[in-house]
């Protein structure tokens, strides 16, 4: 999820949207809706990738429990 969110470009985005509006080009405000929308993109794709990380670990974490609970039902036969 880092990587993902380190991704942004913030230095471009910080600076144009600290700018007023009043003093910014066309193409500046053009390139400010292009990285907000990469913004919200960023941090959908970065959460997302961090909930499905959880899932497959919690799904880890419990394969690994019933295999040690069978392990011990085993034994004490």
């Amino acid at each position: 999820m880092i990587v993902i969110v380190a991704s942004f470009d913030y230095g471009t985005y910080n600076e144009l949207n600290s700018e007023s509006s009043y003093w910014l080009t066309e193409e500046d405000k053009q390139q400010l809706n292009v990285l907000k929308n990469e913004l919200m993109t960023t941090w959908v794709l970065g959460i997302g990738t961090l909930v499905v990380n959880l899932a497959i670990g919690s799904v880890l974490i419990t394969l690994d429990r019933i295999s040690k609970l069978l392990e011990n039902i085993r034994d004490q036969k």
